[in-house]
């Protein structure tokens, strides 16, 4: 069913659905569920790295940039961490760090151009946007939650494996959306 052209997709819309309904149930209920085999695969990964899914699909904007994305799993890391996990499925080991075409543009331009990198972009443009957020981070702080992580999880067939956001990423969010927002204007 997912052999051929854009089997890969299907399957990760697949997972992707599956993820988003099941990230919203109890753990138990959840062990219950008929699923995919990445899916169950997937679950697995982030109870290894104990992270208890909350949510799902979390969406995040900037309205006067007029810009937004989705986080596709939500997580809690103990009493006060609350870290977006994005998801990434088909990407095999060897891939993942895989140089595309030299370097990225600014302001990611020190940054090699490869899938995880790419990702590593996509994520800390939407930590920023969430983080700008700041009547969220205050309920959540009012809740014990005092940190805001990010990673990404990548999953196949074979195997599993987390990237935690590095700080160098992280300090680029702001600067990414600006980029974004300033390439689109300059288009018009």
């Amino acid at each position: 069913a997912w052999r051929g052209v854009g089997g890969g997709l299907r399957r990760g819309s697949a997972v992707d659905a599956e993820c988003s309904r099941l990230c919203r149930v109890s753990a138990d209920k959840r062990r219950k569920s008929k699923m995919l085999k990445l899916t169950r695969t997937v679950f697995a990964a982030l109870e290894h790295h104990k992270l208890e899914p909350v949510d799902a699909q979390r969406c995040v904007a900037d309205a006067k940039r007029r810009i937004g994305t989705a986080c596709d799993i939500v997580a809690q890391r103990g009493d006060s961490e609350l870290v977006f996990v994005e998801l990434k499925c088909g990407y095999p080991g060897t891939a993942k760090k895989r140089a595309l075409a030299g370097a990225m543009r600014a302001p990611l331009q020190r940054a090699r151009d490869t899938h995880l990198h790419r990702h590593f972009a996509q994520l800390a443009a939407t930590v920023a946007l969430f983080e700008a957020e700041t009547g969220t981070l205050r309920a959540l702080e009012t809740k014990g939650v005092t940190r805001i992580g990010a990673a990404l999880l990548y999953a196949d067939d074979n195997e599993t494996t987390l990237f935690e956001l590095p700080a160098w990423w992280r300090r680029r969010g702001d600067a990414l959306l600006a980029e974004i927002t300033r390439a689109r204007a300059a288009r018009k």
